[in-house]
């Protein structure tokens, strides 16, 4: 098998990050201006993995953790979600939150806990996922870092 290769997303693999999320039922539509701060697992020019964070100061928003189905249980999803946290340590980020219908459990084991969607900052309560992207039965869960 051909090495997996993390690298921070370009403009060009917008449509293959896009065709990933949608893929795997998570929102993609407003991905463009926050991909600077999305990081790809590719196998050759193949996307196999992605996530992503939305930044704003203190706060940020993790996004879009999607590993294609043929690659899941090969620690894919570990490695990019240490790599986004590297980067938001990095950017000065103290609060990373999360809205999640299916990985609660995930989101738990790795340090996240369940909060009140109304105790989340104006900054991440703005943005197109929370607002619409995302339903309002979506678990809103924080992780201090």
């Amino acid at each position: 098998m051909e090495e997996i290769k993390y690298n921070w997303s370009q403009p060009s693999d917008l449509a293959a990050i896009q065709a990933l999320l949608k893929k795997c039922d998570l929102p993609y539509e407003d991905i463009f201006p926050h991909l600077a701060n999305f990081i790809t697992a590719k196998i050759g020019d193949r996307v196999i993995g992605v996530n992503g964070m939305e930044f704003y100061g203190q706060d940020a928003l993790l996004r879009s953790l999607a590993v294609d189905l043929s690659f899941r249980n090969r620690g894919i999803s570990r490695e990019l979600n240490a790599r986004i946290l590297t980067r938001a340590r990095q950017l000065g980020v103290k609060n990373l939150y999360l809205l999640t219908q299916t990985v609660e459990n995930y989101a738990a084991k790795s340090g996240f806990h369940k909060i009140d969607r109304n105790s989340v900052p104006q900054s991440i309560r703005a943005t197109a996922e929370f607002k619409s992207l995302c339903p309002q039965s979506a678990v809103c869960m924080l992780k201090s870092i």
